[in-house]
C-alpha cells in the first residue's frame, strides 16, 4: 500500500530493474485496508517485481536509484 501514488485519479507504482533504472506503471486499486491494497488485473506487474516503497514522491520515471540496504523496496508476491 505504501508504494502506491495517486495523482489526479491515477495510480501507479515505481518498479526498479537490475539497472537500478526507476519504471512507472499505471495500476488499478480494486481495495485497500490498513495494510495493503489489492490491485486489479491486467496490470503490467510481474511476480518478482521489486517496487519502490519509501522515497517514491522524489522519483520520477527513468530516475536511476539506489537502493539502501534492501529496506527501500518490497517485492510483488
Amino acid at each position: 500500500k505504501d508504494a502506491i501514488d495517486d495523482k489526479e485519479g491515477t495510480q501507479s507504482v515505481f518498479t526498479v530493474g537490475k539497472d537500478n533504472i526507476a519504471k512507472k506503471q499505471v495500476i488499478t486499486v480494486l481495495r485497500t485496508d490498513r495494510n495493503y491494497a489489492q490491485i486489479g488485473t491486467p496490470t503490467s506487474l510481474k511476480v518478482g517485481e521489486v517496487v519502490v516503497t519509501e522515497g517514491r514522491k522524489n522519483i520520477q520515471d527513468g530516475s536511476k536509484l539506489e537502493l539502501n540496504g534492501g529496506r527501500s523496496k518490497n517485492v510483488v508476491n
